[in-house]
């Protein structure tokens, strides 16, 4: 599923990161998102890191929440 703006996600650290934007570059899907927690911004998180253990320093195993 690819995430759509405006959903919440949770990862497995049980942070919650709100969808900016979902976007395609060169055949990837990448993300733009708020951590709701934290207040980081991920502006070119690729989509893949999403179901990946985390090996990138990204936040990783998403679930939509909301």
């Amino acid at each position: 599923m690819i995430p759509q703006q405006g959903e919440i996600w949770r990862d497995a650290d049980g942070q919650h990161s709100l969808v900016l934007e979902t976007f395609e570059d060169d055949g990837c899907f990448y993300v733009h998102i708020l951590c709701l927690d934290t207040g980081v911004n991920w502006a070119h998180e690729p989509f893949e890191s999403w179901d990946d253990p985390q090996s990138d320093g990204l936040p990783y195993y998403r679930h939509l929440v909301g």
